[in-house]
């Protein structure tokens, strides 16, 4: 799937990495890359959705980077 949105980081429970897209959903990043660590960053990502079964994060849903990219806005 690809994403398009803004990195966010949420502090909650030790601290995570997201992507809020333009329709304001949310996508909690289970591996960001660091290149990706850039809160307000517009970025473009293909993902997958991250198999979980059990996951103390209540934000968005979990998504595995595959690939990404800077968008210029």
């Amino acid at each position: 799937m690809q994403i398009e949105g803004t990195v966010v980081y949420q502090a909650a429970e030790g601290g995570f990495w997201g992507v809020v897209d333009g329709n304001g959903k949310k996508w909690r990043l289970t591996n960001a890359p660091a290149g990706l660590q850039k809160t307000g960053a517009k970025v473009r990502l293909q993902a997958e959705r991250a198999q979980e079964a059990v996951s103390i994060f209540m934000w968005g849903s979990p998504v595995k980077v595959l690939a990404f990219e800077l968008v210029k806005p």
